[in-house]
């Protein structure tokens, strides 16, 4: 998100703690799924901060195109749990 002089410096990762919030809070998602190649270990890493952690049940497997896709989830509790501080700052955050 943003220049590439202005990235690393977490924006990007607080940018998804408000999109998951929105999720989680106005539209009231359980869990938020993803999928992606193996080969992605940066968008990995990435979503690995925000808190999905890797998920191979039916449901988080129904989303992948390939049988070697890496299939991972998110619930309300997890995002809660590792971004308390940064979700107290946001009015209507879900926790």
């Amino acid at each position: 998100v943003g220049a590439r002089h202005t990235q690393g410096k977490g924006l990007g990762t607080l940018l998804s703690v408000l999109i998951h919030a929105f999720a989680f809070e106005v539209l009231r998602l359980s869990a938020v799924y993803l999928t992606i190649v193996p080969q992605n270990e940066p968008g990995r890493r990435c979503y690995e901060k925000v808190g999905y952690v890797r998920d191979d049940g039916p449901t988080a497997r129904s989303y992948a195109e390939a049988d070697d896709d890496i299939a991972m989830s998110i619930t309300r509790d997890a995002l809660c749990e590792k971004h308390k501080a940064a979700l107290s700052e946001i009015v209507s955050a879900p926790c």
